[in-house]
């Protein structure tokens, strides 16, 4: 079954390092969905060259260099996870074709989002 897999989200539930043998083993995995999860280290996902997608967010990764040599990486998604935001030009220069989310957006309101609802005059 191994071979055929190529989503597999696994957000929310129980998962922790020693899930990341098994999913290594999927060599055909092209989106993986680990946020909020148990994960602390990614290593043993380095072998998964067809890996384009990869969520970590609120994860205890602190480390994802060991995915930089990852040549089918486009997306990978760290908001709340232990990256060092200090860190996070390097991260950039070691991915340099893949979009790093930090997430944290703030969006800015404007006059028109509100609106006021009045009862009518009678």
């Amino acid at each position: 079954v191994a071979d055929n897999v190529v989503s597999l989200k696994l957000s929310d539930l129980p998962v922790g390092d020693s899930a990341l043998a098994l999913i290594a083993r999927c060599h055909g995995l092209v989106r993986l969905w680990l946020d909020h999860t148990h994960v602390r280290s990614v290593g043993a996902l380095a072998s998964l060259t067809k890996l384009r997608y990869l969520n970590l967010s609120s994860t205890a990764v602190s480390d994802v260099t060991p995915l930089a040599g990852l040549p089918s990486l486009r997306e990978l998604f760290l908001y709340g996870s232990a990256v060092d935001k200090s860190r996070w030009a390097a991260l950039k220069a070691q991915f340099p074709h893949t979009l790093l989310d930090s997430g944290g957006y703030t969006v800015s309101s404007l006059p028109t989002d509100t609106a006021i609802v009045r009862a009518p005059k009678r």
